[in-house]
């Protein structure tokens, strides 16, 4: 009969970015619902989409949608509403929330959002097939930057993406008035592609001299990721050199 021999434990490796999970989200955010049955219901709404080609009329409009049909099914009462064009992975550009949270003080209320994504993305997101997990230091900054007001979401936040990308494709599309599909883009004028990337290219250079990503880059300029490569390739070669020989 062979000796058994007891297998080594594998070293576990060393994760420098600790990932707290989707309902790890509930130790940080609150659910809208929580605060039903509050005395005070006034709350200040928060929406926010990312830069560059999200910023269009239509932009806001699930988020608008959801908010209006849950705030005035729960009773509860809307101080004001504010509205940030800004990537949802860092903190130090949100005017908007900032005067939201500061609101929301003045009067006792909470700031809601739609979902959690709203108020924080995940630092590696790059799109839809991407796993969204905030880490702990963005929900921890997030905290600091509320001080004390309460953040609470319509979707509960720690729902998993794919329940969240389902329910805002469903308010999109109630807000459009349509029943799904691919929306047909509208045709543009002799030059205005081009005219669009001489005025993004600046800041594409100047987020890539900063050590942006390809990935980041294209969610602040609302760009393909694969875009944002071809631009830096065709237009920045030099700084794409230096940058390596770092």
């Amino acid at each position: 009969m062979t000796k058994r021999t007891s297998r080594p434990l594998n070293k576990q490796p060393v994760n420098p970015v600790w990932r707290p999970g989707r309902s790890a989200a509930l130790k940080y955010l609150h659910h809208a619902s929580q605060f039903v049955h509050s005395p005070n219901r006034k709350v200040v709404v928060y929406h926010r989409v990312s830069g560059g080609g999200q910023h269009n009329p239509g932009s806001f409009a699930w988020q608008r949608r959801m908010t209006k049909e849950y705030v005035k099914k729960r009773g509860f009462e809307v101080i004001d509403t504010f509205e940030n064009v800004t990537c949802g992975r860092y903190f130090s550009h949100r005017p908007k929330l900032k005067k939201a949270i500061a609101l929301a003080r003045r009067h006792g209320a909470i700031v809601i959002a739609p979902t959690r994504d709203r108020f924080v993305r995940a630092i590696g997101y790059r799109g839809p097939h991407e796993t969204d997990v905030p880490t702990r230091g963005q929900y921890e900054e997030l905290l600091r930057l509320a001080d004390g007001v309460p953040l609470a979401t319509i979707l509960p936040p720690g729902n998993s993406p794919d329940i969240v990308r389902s329910v805002q494709s469903h308010y999109g599309q109630v807000a459009a008035r349509n029943k799904g599909g691919r929306p047909r883009k509208k045709p543009c004028s002799p030059g205005e592609m081009k005219a669009r990337r001489l005025k993004e290219l600046p800041l594409v250079e100047e987020l890539y001299r900063q050590g942006w990503t390809y990935g980041e880059i294209a969610e602040e300029v609302g760009r393909a990721r694969s875009t944002i490569q071809t631009w830096v390739n065709r237009h920045f070669a030099v700084l794409k050199a230096k940058r390596r020989g770092r």
